[in-house]
Formats: C-alpha cells, sequence, structure tokens
C-alpha cells in the first residue's frame, strides 16, 4: 500500500506511507509534516534543519510489538531536533546505524556514533544535533515496564523514577546485548506480514528488554544493581528509612534526619544514595507522595480535598506538590481522585 499527498505549500513537497512485512514506513520533505508526525507519537519535538532551505528527507519506519514500539528514523539533513517530555512517560533507547550526533543536556553536550547508545528520559528534555546521514534504530519502552524490572531486581518498589545518563554511552560499556536483540527483532519483523505472532510475547520481550537496559546502561540505580554492590545498607541507614516512612506526615527537616541517624550529614547522603538511589530528603518526598496516591487512590466521598490530602501528608506547597505527584504517577492529583470518586 502506498499514498502519496502533496502539500499545500510547495508543490513539490510530497509525503508517503506504505507497508513492507510487518513494518509501517513513511517518508516527507516538509519540515513542518514530519514535526507533526514525530510530535504525535512521541511527545513534543522540534526540527530546525540548519539549512536556510530547510530542506529534509524523513523517513519513519515502525512497527508495535505489544506496547513495544521499534522505530527507525532518519532526517535527511544537517539539523538540530529539540526533544521535549516523552509522550506517556515512555523510555526511549537510541541506537545509532549510521552518521554522527550529539547530545546536549544539563547544559552538557556529548558526542556520539554508531558505536554508543542514548536513552532518552521522561520528563527530562534534551536537544539532538544530527548530521545529514545521521540514522538511528530505537525502541520505546514504558515507565511501567522499568520500574517493574526494578522492583523483581530490588525486591521492593523503588521510591524514585529511573534516570538514565542522558547522554551517549559506549556499547562497549555492557549495552551491545540489548542493541543486539533489538536488531534481531527488527530484522524478524522485515521478513514477516504480520506481527501477531510477537503481540503474543510482547510483555516478555518488554520485561526482558527493560531488565537489560536497566543493567546495561548507567542510571541512578547502576550501583545498587551492580554484581559488586552487594553490601546491604548499615542498621543505621535502615534506620534512617525507617524513621523518615514514620515521621512522614510530620514537619521534619534535613538536621532532624541527620540525628535521628547518628550519622555525618556527608556519610549518611552517600550512603543513602548508594542503597535506596535518592537522597534522604527526596525518599521522605516519595514516601509522602505514596501515602497522598494512596488516599486519594482509595477515596470514597466528594468532599475529600486534594489540598488537604497534600497538606497532610507534609506538603506545605500544593504546586510543588502536583508537580512532583504527576512526575511520580502521569497524572495530577485531581484526575487521580476524579476518577475514584465517579
Amino acid at each position: 500500500m502506498s499514498i502519496s499527498m502533496a502539500s499545500n505549500n510547495m508543490a513539490s513537497t510530497s509525503e508517503t506511507m506504505s507497508r513492507s512485512g510487518g513494518i509501517t514506513h513513511f517518508r516527507t520533505t516538509n519540515v513542518d509534516v514530519a514535526i507533526k508526525r514525530i510530535s504525535s507519537l512521541f511527545g513534543p519535538h522540534q526540527i530546525v534543519p540548519n539549512s536556510t532551505r530547510r530542506e529534509i528527507s524523513f523517513e519513519h519506519s515502525f512497527v508495535w510489538l505489544r506496547d513495544i514500539c521499534i522505530n527507525e528514523l532518519a532526517y535527511g539533513a544537517e539539523l538540530r531536533n529539540d526533544i521535549g517530555e516523552f509522550a506517556a512517560g515512555n523510555y526511549c533507547v537510541m541506537f545509532p546505524l549510521g552518521g554522527d550526533y550529539a547530545i546536549t543536556s544539563d547544559a552538557r553536550r556529548i558526542e556520539g556514533d554508531r558505536d554508543t547508545v542514548t536513552i532518552i528520559n521522561p520528563n527530562r528534555p534534551v536537544t539532538l544535533e544530527a548530521s545529514s546521514d545521521y540514522r538511528n534504530i530505537s525502541v520505546s519502552l514504558t515507565k511501567s515496564a522499568i520500574d517493574s524490572a526494578l522492583a523483581n531486581h530490588l525486591g521492593r518498589i523503588p521510591h524514585a523514577p529511573v534516570t538514565f545518563e542522558p547522554h551517549p554511552q559506549a556499547l562497549t560499556g555492557g549495552s551491545e546485548p540489548v542493541r543486539n536483540l533489538v536488531m534481531q527483532l527488527w530484522g524478524e519483523c522485515q521478513q514477516h506480514a504480520t506481527h501477531i505472532t510477537f503481540d503474543a510475547v510482547g510483555r516478555e520481550l518488554e520485561t526482558l528488554l527493560a531488565s537489560m537496559v536497566l543493567l546495561r546502561v548507567p542510571n541512578n540505580y547502576s550501583a545498587l544493581l551492580s554484581e559488586e554492590s552487594d553490601a546491604r545498607p548499615s542498621a543505621a541507614c535502615k534506620q534512617t528509612a525507617n524513621f523518615l516512612k514514620q515521621h512522614a506526615r510530620e514537619d521534619i527537616c534535613l538536621e532532624d534526619v541527620v540525628g535521628a541517624s547518628g550519622m555525618a550529614r556527608t556519610s549518611l547522603y552517600t550512603e543513602f544514595k548508594k542503597h535506596y538511589g535518592v537522597t534522604p530528603m527526596e525518599y521522605l518526598r516519595q514516601e509522602r507522595l505514596r501515602l497522598a496516591h494512596d488516599i486519594l487512590s482509595t477515596a470514597k466521598l466528594t468532599s475529600v480535598s486534594v489540598t488537604t490530602v497534600a497538606m497532610d501528608c507534609g506538603f506545605n506547597h500544593f504546586s510543588r506538590f502536583a508537580s512532583y505527584y504527576k512526575n511520580q504517577y502521569g497524572e495530577l492529583p485531581s484526575e487521580t481522585l476524579a476518577r475514584k470518586i465517579q
């Protein structure tokens, strides 16, 4: 199947869509069409070609394997792509197939090539600079798959979202098996007219990929997940975590936490982050968010107030509470409450 449509702006600009095997292919030379398409699938993107003529040769091929989306993408022009928050809080794992690129995040610009991997985190915008021959294959993994894989490895529900190092990482660091699996799946999809058989095992594939990515690409839980990091938290560190859970609703500060731990502030910070993946105060915030979520998601009365719940759970600034809550649960606290009492 092939569909060709002329652009209203330029007669020479066209877009086509076709299928081969189990894969859908889309092409366009219109920058605005490319932006609209990629933004509708992955969240806000702003493509800015370096050429004043704004000419590109955009190609996007993709296939869905249950909740996994595998993509092959090429821009056909030297450009910058400002990538905003990824849709539905997904993670995007990108493996270059050719060309050069650079990622700018947190005011740092790091260059990469086809021997690197980059992961775009949800709620963490980055800027991609690409050469005209840049092409990548990527896989989109849901936040729930990553969180579930982490919980399985830790034996507990994590208190903080997984954040991968946003800059290019060398494949020699251990992520090459992930790329090999993605490439194998992509090759299989190119040979089959349907991906129903893949859909039947999609959940298992997603779990496997999420686990491999967690263990092989640097992230804020890497030390905890490392085979070399098998030491358990000290009694003082566990005591601090218990103190934070027991007093989460109270107005406590860092000095209170340090005093309860019996440790020096620097030692507490270092050990706590090593074993729990977050600082003590971040742990406290996540515990408060969990309490608020439990209340809002089980509320039975329309008289329940989000503001009251926030204050009861230790939050003094409602706007910050709403922002933290959405980042953790993917929706505003008012949306959780409204859905429950309907």
